[in-house]
């Protein structure tokens, strides 16, 4: 928690120092070393250094199946000028997806884009991409202008450092629902990080029938609702 705080208020280098010592308490704590990856991906502007790298490595071994640490894996593979290595870890990462996972949809988005801007063929290798790289190369081929890769590759990191966080959260949330801190972690970050008032408003509902039976906890979980502007009594 008190890395989660400090993640949230932009202090990311305390963030991966909390996250670290949180790792070296729990040995068997895959998601805390991802956690501090992607903590010292954000201290260093949005790079995956060798000191994240590593911290997501150890996270797959204790967890091979850790979506954030798989997925900054491949974008490690991008920064180092291996677009197609990214792009097979990613197309691995989104075949491994569970149904329904929210991530996924957006995970799908990025491979075709960085596939459009390194001429990779990613048809018929993904659900639903088929339309969307044909696409992108088509207005290429008739001189339309559109963001450079450059741009495409900041938005996109910064974009998926936040989604990295709230979505893996909100899927452990939906298997394992009796956790009503995460809950709230999930308000906030559907609100605050994501700017999805709508989503947050839906996790406020979801985590009122969780705890349907347990009045306390929907006293504590109604109040942060309040106090985010979700619910007005």
């Amino acid at each position: 928690m008190l890395g989660w705080s400090y993640y949230n208020n932009g202090r990311y280098h305390d963030a991966a120092k909390a996250y670290r010592r949180s790792a070296e308490l729990d040995v068997s704590s895959a998601i805390l070393r991802s956690l501090n990856g992607e903590a010292l991906f954000r201290a260093n502007g949005g790079r995956v250094t060798a000191e994240a790298k590593q911290a997501f490595a150890q996270a797959l071994k204790l967890d091979p199946t850790d979506v954030r640490a798989r997925y900054f894996i491949g974008l490690a593979l991008q920064q180092a000028g291996d677009p197609r290595g990214a792009i097979e870890n990613w197309i691995a990462l989104l075949h491994s997806a569970q149904r329904g996972a929210e991530w996924a949809r957006d995970l799908q988005k990025q491979i075709v884009r960085l596939a459009a801007t390194t001429r990779v063929d990613v048809k018929r290798r993904m659900p639903g991409a088929r339309n969307q790289a044909a696409s992108v190369p088509a207005q290429a081929d008739k001189g339309m202008n559109g963001p450079s890769a450059e741009d495409i590759r900041n938005a996109e990191d910064r974009t998926a450092m936040v989604r990295g966080m709230v979505y893996p959260l909100a899927e452990r949330l939906h298997n394992n629902p009796d956790d009503p801190d995460g809950w709230i972690r999930l308000m906030r970050s559907r609100l605050v990080l994501l700017d999805e008032p709508d989503a947050a408003k839906a996790a406020f509902g979801d985590t009122m029938q969780a705890f349907a039976s347990r009045p306390a906890e929907q006293t504590r979980i109604r109040d942060a609702a309040i106090a985010l502007g979700l619910s007005g009594n």
